[in-house]
């Protein structure tokens, strides 16, 4: 994939004009997902994908690198390398960051593993990895410093920043969020500021230095002032993609994009749909190295609810929506906050559909086709069949990672790969 925001993080729900959701929020949301994936399940019969192989990635049960064993995954990246997050059994259950590259495995960092800074991590989150294969998280210990974000590099982890480093302008970091990392390393964040001129602000630090890019307060393109900032997306050429809520504007929360020349919307929410109707409320923006920016709006006074729109040199398109019709039969029936963007447009999301045997799938969305990729039901690669599909991850190559549950197989869940016919 592109430089994206993590999973780990899709902020709070803020009310009724503003759907940003937490990791737990998330995972209860996939888990309601989930379980209409499973009760509909029981089908005879189904339609293999012609256009991607399958391949697993890891399974549960199986060894995790550095002790214990695989028993549940979440994939937050893929740029050929697929960084994943996974709960391990060793004793307790603890959560910790790998990274599948081919055939091999590797422990990035879990629940337990000692700080650079001092301390134990006890709360991993915001991993992002990039085409260079660094990896940036947020990491919380006890015994060292309360949080920093930290990068890989070589064998050890170097610090970012932390809680209680000076900020620019005055001030100093207290809680840190949306950590995003784009392919020349830089780190991107978004921190609560104690004695400076912002309350709050999001952060670019590159080659060790840290530069406030807008803070609470600032002036936004439609009226008013930001008051808050999440679900951060950076590309290669440092700019920035977010959600930004407004006080006193002409939209309460709008999605912006910040470059050297100053911050410009994107679209806000009462700005007309492509299909009618106006944007009710907007989330989770990733914006890709062509300057595109991929984002989840709900819809008012339109005949679709909700979909996911693309914002491309000045004109928002329509990419996937709910009622779409699937090429094979079926509709889309619901498009969740699960969904992931590459350099060349191709936007691999989660949906449930309604008109067919199968539940839910995976699908690629590109210039105005809707592709299956992989559907409940599907025979997977550890025998038996998909009870259920989540964590769209797709890559620079187009390939797509994503996280499974399997009836009848050898295995409960599995990280898996969809390879397109010919790679």
């Amino acid at each position: 994939m592109e430089i994206r925001n993590s999973k780990f993080e899709i902020a709070n729900i803020r009310g009724h004009r503003s759907p940003v959701v937490d990791r737990q929020v998330v995972r209860v949301l996939r888990g309601v997902f989930i379980c209409v994936s499973i009760l509909l399940l029981f089908w005879t019969g189904s339609v293999e994908p012609a256009s991607f192989t399958i391949r697993k990635l890891v399974a549960a049960g199986e060894d995790a690198p550095q002790g214990g064993t695989f028993t549940q995954f979440d994939p937050v990246a893929n740029t050929g390398a697929v960084l994943f997050d996974a709960l391990v059994k060793k004793g307790e259950p603890f959560h910790g960051i790998y990274l599948a590259r081919g055939s091999s495995l590797s422990r990035v960092v879990a629940i337990g593993d000692p700080s650079p800074l001092g301390g134990d991590f006890t709360e991993l989150s915001s991993a992002a990895l990039n085409r260079r294969g660094k990896v940036a998280f947020l990491g919380s210990t006890v015994g060292g410093v309360p949080q920093a974000i930290y990068v890989t590099g070589g064998a050890n982890l170097k610090k970012v920043v932390a809680v209680n480093d000076a900020t620019p302008g005055g001030g100093v970091l207290r809680e840190i969020s949306h950590v995003t990392l784009n392919n020349a390393d830089a780190v991107a964040f978004v921190a609560r500021v104690e004695h400076g001129k912002a309350p709050r602000a999001l952060f670019l630090a590159s080659a060790g230095v840290v530069k406030k890019v807008v803070g609470a307060g600032d002036p936004t393109s439609v009226g008013g002032r930001f008051g808050e900032f999440m679900n951060l997306s950076i590309n290669s050429q440092g700019k920035m993609a977010f959600e930004g809520r407004v006080y006193g504007g002409s939209a309460p929360s709008g999605i912006f994009v910040s470059t050297k020349s100053g911050v410009r919307k994107v679209v806000a929410v009462s700005d007309p749909s492509p299909i009618g109707g106006t944007f009710k409320d907007l989330a989770l923006p990733i914006l890709n190295d062509h300057g595109d920016v991929l984002f989840w709006a709900s819809l008012e006074g339109a005949k679709v609810p909700a979909g996911l729109f693309l914002a491309s040199g000045g004109v928002t398109k329509k990419m996937a929506a709910r009622g779409d019709p699937l090429p094979d039969g079926g509709r889309l029936s619901f498009i969740g906050l699960s969904y992931s963007f590459n350099r060349s447009g191709i936007v691999a999301f989660e949906a449930a559909i309604t008109g067919v045997e199968a539940s839910a799938g995976i699908f690629l969305a590109q210039e105005g086709r809707v592709t299956p990729i992989v559907r409940v039901g599907d025979p997977t690669p550890l025998g038996g069949r998909f009870a259920n599909l989540t964590a769209p991850e797709v890559g620079p190559d187009g390939t797509v990672a994503f996280a499974g549950g399997v009836e009848g197989g050898q295995a409960a869940s599995g990280l898996f790969l969809a390879v397109p016919s010919g790679k």
